[in-house]
């Protein structure tokens, strides 16, 4: 099975956790949150993932080592 995962930097949670609802209308199978450069409240991201448990949804963190 092939799925489709939308990868996504998240900076501001206002801003950009819209995107990922417009990824899955336009068809992902799940989204990534890359939050390498959030600098907000991650309750914000949190909330968001739970309000749409039938979405799925990784968060990551790559640090200035891995690039």
């Amino acid at each position: 099975m092939t799925l489709l995962i939308s990868s996504l930097f998240v900076e501001d949670a206002a801003r950009d956790l819209p995107m990922a609802d417009r990824a899955f209308d336009q068809g992902a199978d799940a989204v990534e949150l890359r939050i390498d450069a959030f600098d907000g409240d991650p309750t914000a991201i949190a909330e968001y993932l739970k309000a749409r448990p039938h979405r799925t949804g990784i968060v990551t963190c790559r640090s200035a080592e891995e690039g």
